[in-house]
């Protein structure tokens, strides 16, 4: 993060996570954490369901955001690119 002070998501691809065990769900709330206090969202794709029935249970989709869920990467991207833009965006009112 501090090689990157611009950075403002990481998408995870999920695909490749069957299960999250109690250490799994531990680590991601505290990188979770750690990002959130940085400025940083997490974002995840392509979770399977069983990875999404512990992210429930656990209370993980409350702390990284349901919106910050999509099934693919692509939605996922595009979240994140509409929302830079949309960070860059003046409003009229702050125009001279």
């Amino acid at each position: 993060m501090a090689a990157r002070p611009d950075l403002k998501y990481i998408i995870l691809d999920a695909e490749g996570i069957n299960q999250i065990d109690s250490t799994g769900e531990d680590v991601l709330r505290q990188v979770t954490d750690r990002l959130a206090q940085n400025g940083i969202i997490l974002v995840v794709a392509r979770m399977k369901r069983q990875f999404m029935q512990t992210v429930r249970r656990t209370g993980l989709l409350g702390m990284i955001g349901q919106e910050n869920f999509f099934s693919r990467v692509t939605y996922a991207l595009d979240y994140v690119w509409d929302s830079l833009v949309k960070s860059m965006i003046v409003p009229a009112a702050h125009c001279v």
